[in-house]
């Protein structure tokens, strides 16, 4: 057995505690003063009004067909106004759709509110094949609507 003389392990002892204060010291957290905090100005929240609209069933389905119809291209084209335009104008439509449908017994509510919210979140998530999905489904249910009704 090797032995190491009491003198070499202490120097060994403070050179590892050297060390590890190094290594340790190098992990802190660095604040930067310079780096601003400002929100991009892409997510600024805008303001957008919408009419409510009117109609019977038929009348707000084609309404709503026609919103979602370039949705996706309003988004891939990043016309961000557009797009949460026509995500708002669907909402107001579909606040008015639901309740008549629902009165009607017409079983389809659940696939409508999922196409709606798939356009919000397309507009939100900057999903341009999401909204297009949501205008094709919103425009076969309006194609066999009237045969439901």
């Amino acid at each position: 057995m090797i032995s190491v003389p009491r003198k070499s392990r202490t120097i060994t002892g403070a050179l590892a505690t050297v060390l590890f204060g190094i290594v340790a010291s190098s992990c802190s957290t660095v604040i930067n003063d310079t780096a601003t905090t400002e929100a991009p100005s892409d997510t600024v929240p805008v303001m957008v009004t919408t009419t409510i609209p009117s109609g019977d069933i038929t009348t707000l389905m084609s309404q709503l067909v026609s919103t979602a119809n370039g949705l996706g291209e309003a988004i891939a084209n990043r016309q961000t106004n557009q797009a949460r335009q026509q995500a708002s104008d669907a909402q107001a439509i579909w606040s008015v759709l639901q309740p008549r449908l629902i009165d009607s017994g017409i079983d389809v509510v659940e696939d409508i509110d999922r196409m709606v919210e798939l356009m919000n979140t397309a507009v939100d998530r900057k999903r341009p094949a999401d909204a297009d999905k949501a205008f094709r489904f919103i425009s076969i249910i309006a194609e066999e609507l009237p045969a439901l009704l």
